[in-house]
């Protein structure tokens, strides 16, 4: 008896969407990936806006057939997603303190944050030519004006609550959530739905001298 050759094929099943461009980790404050992966962690979450780390983010995509584990391969750590709440006042601090001057206890020096990556927001910022507390100006959210008196819902990574960027004492505890989901699964969840994704080059951050 002859058997036939069965020749295995690349598996298809696991694409989920299609890029129509590259999408780049690269661009400053404005990167296509950051404004990507923050929009999937926002969108769903039903929250406002969202940020990430850089640092979270490994890779790009290329054009073309987008699949899970390039998903995964770009996002490699086991960061889960959570949410809270911020007055559009809080938002406004919280900016204010990223730009802030801060100053090294052990070494004197002078140094300042790294923002993170955005969606959902855009705001102008001094990069030291202005006092600490008023370098942060013309915000908005989904492009409309900051609201201070608004309440916000913001999601962020596990990984970064209580840390340097988000220390305890800006969140009020009760309205953090965990969403228990992998940014990762977020993310593939997001553009299966999107099917087709374009890369968003937008310049919301903008940094003024």
């Amino acid at each position: 008896m002859i058997f036939p050759v069965v020749f295995a094929l690349p598996q298809a099943s696991n694409q989920i969407a299609v890029a129509t461009a590259g999408i780049s980790q690269k661009g400053g404050l404005n990167t296509p990936m950051g404004a990507l992966v923050a929009g999937c962690m926002a969108s769903e979450n039903t929250a406002a806006l969202a940020f990430i780390n850089s640092g979270a983010i490994r890779g790009n995509f290329s054009a073309g057939p987008i699949t899970a584990d390039r998903v995964h391969t770009i996002l490699p750590f086991n960061d889960t997603i959570v949410t809270f709440d911020y007055t559009g006042q809080q938002l406004l601090n919280e900016l204010e303190f990223i730009a802030a001057d801060k100053v090294n206890a052990t070494t004197g020096q002078t140094y300042r944050l790294f923002f993170p990556l955005f969606s959902g927001i855009g705001f102008t910022f001094s990069n030291g030519t202005l006092p600490s507390g008023q370098r942060v100006s013309s915000v908005t959210v989904n492009g409309e004006p900051l609201d201070l008196a608004t309440t916000y819902k913001v999601a962020t990574l596990d990984y970064l609550v209580g840390k340097t960027l988000l220390p305890p004492q800006t969140l009020d505890p009760t309205t953090v959530s965990s969403s228990k989901t992998f940014v990762a699964d977020a993310v593939i969840s997001c553009l299966t739905k999107q099917g087709t994704v374009s890369p968003d080059n937008g310049k919301y951050i903008v940094q003024a001298n």
